[in-house]
């Protein structure tokens, strides 16, 4: 008999977000997909994934963080599909057809960015002092 759907323990803490995505791709890797997660992220619902390149990736979430809706934008753009927010961790899932980089090279990515804009911005208010 096939199963068509599993409610599982999640019990995963922030700390061990690297366990909590290691233990969602080896769900995957055995055929499902996380459909939703409830009882404040205690519980996960699985279902039987409807596509073979489904993996997940869990990053820290920073909730209230100024820029969260540029992130989120920013890993969608790469590829990545917020999933849900589960006790101060993002759950992302693969974009049908995507392919992206770990979410923390995507982070580091944005932080170099950002460091080459604030330096820049720094060079011109030094030579501007200067004139």
């Amino acid at each position: 008999m096939h199963k068509t759907e599993r409610w599982v323990l999640f019990p995963y803490l922030a700390m061990d977000y690297k366990a909590a995505e290691d233990w969602l791709n080896q769900q995957a890797r055995a055929g499902w997909r996380v459909a939703s997660f409830d009882l404040k992220g205690w519980t996960v619902y699985l279902l039987p994934a409807d596509r073979p390149d489904i993996r997940y990736c869990v990053d820290l979430s920073g909730e209230k963080a100024r820029n969260q809706e540029s992130y989120l934008a920013l890993c969608h753009e790469a590829g990545w599909g917020l999933v849900e927010t589960v006790r101060s961790m993002n759950v992302f899932c693969t974009l049908p057809g995507a392919n992206p980089a770990p979410i923390p090279s995507i982070r580091l990515v944005r932080a170099c960015l950002a460091q080459q804009f604030a330096q820049k911005r720094l060079g011109h208010a030094r030579f501007g002092a200067a004139v």
